[in-house]
């Protein structure tokens, strides 16, 4: 929440007060790009409500959590705020491999290929080029 708007992270804490208080309900999957209303149909049906605390925690200072590769994939395609700040910080990270891809927040539907490449190099110990 720290990379947040004011004004979407108060908007944030009045949902969770309005729903006991630790709970966010699911956002309308229209508000992402990049998905067929087929696509935000079925995402309606699967969303959940989420704790406020998984908004609230920070990253941990060590980054490095063990000495395999880590992957961070992001859709360069979609509004960069918070997501440009933990791309910047764990650019430079000896363990962290940070590779761009398009297809906006639902990448598992719109770019599962993307997905998979990169659980396929986990798998394997692999490196990624930066943009896949």
């Amino acid at each position: 929440m720290d990379g947040w708007r004011a004004d979407y992270r108060q908007e944030i804490l009045a949902l969770a007060a309005a729903n006991g208080g630790w709970r966010v309900p699911p956002p309308d999957p229209a508000m992402w790009t990049g998905l067929s209303a087929e696509q935000q149909r079925w995402l309606r049906s699967q969303l959940t409500a989420q704790s406020l605390k998984t908004f609230q925690d920070t990253m941990p200072a060590d980054l490095a959590l063990s000495d395999r590769p880590h992957y961070y994939l992001w859709a360069k395609d979609r509004p960069t705020r918070p997501y440009q700040a933990v791309v910047e910080r764990l650019r430079d990270q000896e363990y962290w491999a940070v590779i761009a891809t398009t297809g906006g927040h639902e990448l598992p539907l719109t770019n599962p290929q993307a997905v998979l490449r990169v659980i396929d190099a986990a798998i394997r110990h692999e490196r990624l080029p930066s943009e896949i």
